[in-house]
């Protein structure tokens, strides 16, 4: 699907008409994969930059295979799954680096915004679409900021609600799926929001979407969010050349698939992204920004005092980690050093300082800027978790905040302009606070799962600990034996955040189980 900057839907006919495919992609947004027969022989495949249409490519038989699901590469007979450990151990280690190298031996993914050429002397890969390519409004005011972010939100919506008049809404409780609902609910016939919710008060969420439905006249559907069977989670089928899907949140997963097809809905929207394209970052970069452009002390003051209450950090703390990060900057320091996590992790990946692989959009010498590099990590992070149902689901979990007409107009805004009194996405509260329930724009914190999980791995620990021990990551030296077993061998109540990578680690180990077993079988 394709719309017009207005958000008038466009058909393929329409989109042939574009000479060239940056035309493309400076007319149209939506979710698509353009292919173009030149005449001089060439043939050319640009992913539209939202990423909401997957795609994939491999070499075979001297020919280039492009596909919007890796099952379909591995039925038509051109890919055999065999896993890249050397990109599977950088995964482990740099958590969120997304890149064009999967995780399947051969797979490669053309990126949001890429460009495949192929010739008769191989392919290219170009960018014909990058954040670094949005000029910052440095003189832009706070309500030309909220006007035009406001604009495109609703254009945005306008758009996919002529697909799908009937949607689906998952609401957390959270800013960013409320504003989505808001808007949905005014441009779709018929809205419904869902909510689900543990039996702690730390994922409990129904107060909040209780009153948002009520505000939007919505109705609401209140389900539990209940973890699945060991087995099956340990047995979970997948889909994607990455191990990024997570096997407690199959249950909620199948829920929606049902609900999708009950309510006669191929789409469901959701507030994912929000973080990312709204710039709600925890570190002092934005401040940093605001130094290297001259912003007076006094904005600066506030946006000091606004990361001080989020992060919990001293004012002391947040400027001179402003300051060490405008001095990077001005010695000519570049880009964005990716974070690592090495626990749990074995020795030979323990001594990788830095990626192999890095996104394009974090290698442009451009990146100066300190918070304009991490709000354009954070966009990069964001790409991994867009696809939540398999193709053959035949439902599609919609992302509107990443579409590109919203993140171009994020991008444009100074990154210190999203903190302001005290909050977080000041930007985006700003621009719908007239949508939302008073409790909500003010919002800053929302609740989580993090309770259900645990209680997962104090049931199964022992079981989750052997099946480590004595799998494929164990084997090929990528996990520290010794670490693992004492964290699983623990009694009680669990402690710290070692537990959510015990459950990471399972998650990676049950795909590479999955695509191993495929790739025996097809031998």
């Amino acid at each position: 699907m394709s719309f017009s900057p207005s958000g008038d839907q466009r058909s393929v006919s329409e989109i042939r008409k574009c000479d060239k495919h940056a035309e493309i992609l400076r007319e149209r947004w939506g979710s698509f994969v353009s292919i173009k027969r030149h005449v001089d022989g060439r043939v050319s495949v640009v992913r539209d930059p939202s990423g909401l249409q997957p795609c994939y490519f491999m070499e075979a038989d001297g020919a280039f295979v492009f596909s919007s699901d890796v099952d379909l590469l591995v039925k038509g007979g051109f890919l055999t799954p065999a896993i890249d450990w050397a990109v599977l151990g950088e995964t482990l280690l740099f958590p969120g680096n997304f890149h064009a190298a999967t995780a399947l031996r051969g797979v490669t993914e053309l990126l949001p915004g890429e460009q495949a050429t192929i010739t008769r002397n191989g392919i290219s890969i170009g960018t014909v679409w990058s954040p670094w390519d949005i000029v910052v409004d440095v003189k832009m005011t706070y309500e030309d900021a909220t006007r035009e972010l406001r604009g495109a939100l609703e254009t945005v919506h306008r758009g996919l609600s002529s697909v799908s008049k009937q949607s689906l809404v998952t609401v957390s409780g959270g800013l960013d799926s409320s504003i989505i609902a808001a808007l949905t609910s005014r441009d779709c016939t018929k809205t419904t929001l869902v909510t689900f919710y543990t039996d702690d008060p730390y994922g409990d969420e129904r107060r909040y979407a209780q009153g948002l439905a009520e505000h939007l006249k919505c109705e609401l559907l209140v389900l539990p969010y209940v973890a699945p069977e060991l087995e099956t989670c340990l047995t979970m089928r997948a889909f994607l050349p990455r191990p990024t899907n997570r096997g407690l949140a199959m249950g909620v997963d199948s829920t929606l698939r049902k609900l999708a097809c009950k309510e006669e809905s191929c789409m469901i929207f959701n507030g994912y992204g929000g973080d990312n394209v709204f710039c709600s970052l925890r570190s002092a970069r934005p401040l940093s920004d605001a130094i290297l452009h001259g912003r007076s002390l006094k904005l600066a003051g506030r946006v000091s005092r606004s990361l001080a209450n989020l992060t919990g950090a001293s004012y002391s703390q947040i400027w001179s980690a402003a300051l060490r990060g405008v001095a990077r900057a001005l010695s000519g320091s570049t880009g964005y050093r990716w974070p690592r996590n090495s626990s749990m992790l074995g020795a030979t990946l323990r001594e990788i300082e830095r990626p192999a692989i890095l996104h394009p959009w974090l290698m442009r010498a451009e990146a100066t800027m300190p918070g304009k590099a991490a709000h354009v990590a954070s966009l990069v992070v964001a790409h991994n978790h867009l696809e939540r149902f398999a193709q053959a689901d035949n439902v599609t979990s919609v992302s509107p905040l990443l579409t590109s007409p919203i993140v171009e107009r994020a991008i444009s805004v100074p990154t210190w302009m999203w903190f302001e009194n005290d909050l977080d996405r000041f930007i985006a509260r700003k621009a719908c606070s007239d949508l939302l329930p008073a409790s909500l724009v003010s919002r800053t914190t929302k609740g989580t799962p993090v309770a259900l999980h645990s209680r997962f791995f104090e049931a199964h620990r022992k079981s989750l600990g052997d099946y480590l021990a004595n799998g494929l990551l164990a084997d090929r030296n990528l996990l520290d034996r010794d670490a693992v077993a004492r964290c699983c061998k623990s009694e009680g109540p669990s402690r710290g955040l070692d537990f959510l990578r015990i459950l990471e680690l399972v998650d990676v180990e049950s795909w590479c189980r999955f695509w191993t077993e495929q790739g025996l079988l097809l031998h």
